[in-house]
């Protein structure tokens, strides 16, 4: 018959296995829960957006060219699958993240908070904004957004660096390819449908003013910094 020490040792061998096998569980429903949160938030507020405008601009031309508007909808789903891959293999994964926390965790999770509110921020900035009829025709130059001219999409993108950091403790060998989320999320608003289409609206609107060339000029593109830092033109 084994004797008291013995039996304790093994509880407390079976205790630390249990936690070993809920810890990375949890750190997969951590990850869960920061994407929800993030489709939540960016979700509700383009509801409220369209119910309030009447409108989403990004696709006002879009909508009635049938193929135009075919396209973008096989790009958000492109989009949604390639964004979440670090997540969904998290979630499949046998390995399901290490065992206590690590800089990964740690450090993603910081980045994905940052990348957040600083997206809600500009969003809820420039909603209110917009939303003042003593601003109507006028582009917005106040908040973040008096440090950069798109600081939404720098936002947008450090969710995804974030996420990936996060995730990738849990991942391993080919898995870690899922890099490709963030750099797809940064090429997508950087290049494609991002800060190009609004560019394009901004420069149509506002563009032969002084004014608007002004804060062009002094104001960063992503990454809100003060003017004295942004790059002048």
């Amino acid at each position: 018959m084994p004797c008291t020490s013995q039996l304790a040792c093994l509880h407390l061998s079976e205790t630390a296995s249990n936690i070993t096998l809920v810890l990375p569980c949890l750190l997969q429903i951590a990850a869960t829960v920061f994407v929800v949160a993030w489709a939540l938030r960016l979700g509700g507020f383009l509801v409220l957006r369209v119910w309030k405008t009447g409108h989403d601009s990004r696709f006002d031309e879009a909508k009635h060219k049938p193929f135009t508007f075919w396209i973008y909808w096989t790009m958000q789903a492109v989009w949604v699958y390639t964004t979440l891959l670090p997540v969904l293999l998290l979630n499949t994964s046998s390995l399901g993240g290490p065992a206590a926390l690590i800089w990964s965790d740690i450090i993603g999770a910081a980045v994905y908070a940052t990348g957040l509110i600083v997206e809600a921020t500009a969003d809820g900035q420039k909603f209110a904004f917009k939303m003042n009829p003593a601003n109507k025709g006028k582009f917005i130059d106040e908040g973040l957004w008096s440090y950069a001219r798109y600081p939404n999409y720098f936002g947008e993108m450090l969710v995804w660096w974030g996420m990936f950091i996060f995730a990738s403790g849990g991942l391993q060998g080919a898995q870690l390819a899922s890099v490709v989320s963030p750099f797809f999320v940064m090429m997508l608003l950087r290049f494609v449908s991002g800060v190009p289409l609004q560019e394009k609206q901004a420069n149509a609107r506002w563009g032969t003013t002084q004014e608007y060339q002004n804060y062009v000029a002094k104001t960063n593109l992503l990454v809100p910094v003060p003017k004295f830092w942004a790059k002048q033109s």
